[in-house]
């Protein structure tokens, strides 16, 4: 009996597929879409939790044993990942040609490429050529993976453009740096972020914007209820739109840019 329990252990060892793990959801579902079933995904944060929420945990160091890359997007958000026993780690951010990437400040050092699928793309066709270099057995399958998600994110690309043909693009106030790539590519003006004005600041620059014609911000979901921004809510009669920036539990990439794009049509309908 122990033979065969040993024999049946064996056999599924060689069945088992190496993991590559992802800081967030976000990554995670850009990832499954490369890799097929090719290779294992999984995140280590769940659905909407920030890179900030991270605690390491047995069941993580466990599953840590199988992982063979690990993908993350924030050097200084996330710098909990260089104390994880993973050889290979790749920043998608640092995917994204130098030109067009924006770099921020320590204030909002987080990335969220993911929230356009312009930048995404460029990510996508760059990750699976660097996977590709990782297992070249499987760098002909990757890239024809990738190729099939471009195409979904070029439909991606035509439906928000068409979904928001009609909204007045308007500067948007948000208090970190959100959307600043999906305001880039859709020409949402961010005349300011709040995170990075000086809080002497803040009141004034509210107040010029606010006299513009701006009636709107949006927030990250998990900073609803915030007592600062329920403040700023307040006293300058703001709608609030929250948006949540690492994922939407149990969408895919295409179900989570439909939340995404109905977010910025209702917020600036």
């Amino acid at each position: 009996m122990l033979k065969l329990i040993l024999i049946l252990l064996f056999s599924l060892s060689l069945h088992s597929k190496d993991m590559i793990m992802t800081t967030s959801y976000p990554l995670h579902i850009i990832n499954q879409e490369v890799i097929g079933n090719l290779f294992e995904s999984s995140s280590i944060l769940e659905a909407g939790k920030a890179s900030k929420d991270f605690e390491q945990n047995t069941d993580l160091m466990i599953k840590l044993n199988k992982v063979k890359v690990l993908l993350y997007s924030s050097e200084i958000n996330e710098n909990w990942i260089y104390d994880l026993p993973i050889k290979n780690k790749i920043n998608l951010t640092e995917l994204i040609p130098e030109e067009d990437r924006i770099f921020l400040n320590e204030t909002d050092a987080e990335d969220y490429f993911w929230l356009d699928p312009k930048t995404t793309s460029v990510v996508v066709e760059n990750l699976a050529d660097t996977l590709g270099k990782i297992f070249p057995d499987k760098a002909a399958d990757l890239a024809n993976n990738a190729s099939k998600f471009l195409e979904k994110l070029e439909l991606i690309d035509a439906l928000l453009e068409k979904n928001m043909a009609n909204t007045e693009r308007m500067p948007i106030l948000q208090e970190d740096a959100t959307l600043i790539y999906f305001a880039s590519a859709y020409e949402f003006p961010i005349p300011f972020i709040i995170n990075e004005i000086p809080e002497e600041d803040l009141d004034y620059e509210i107040s010029s914007l606010v006299e513009t014609g701006v009636g709107q911000i949006l927030l990250n979901e998990y900073s609803r209820g915030i007592d600062k921004y329920k403040n700023i809510i307040d006293k300058y009669t703001l709608d609030a739109s929250y948006i949540n920036v690492y994922g939407y539990k149990n969408k895919n990439y295409y179900d989570m840019m439909l939340e995404v794009t109905k977010i910025i049509t209702v917020l600036y309908r």
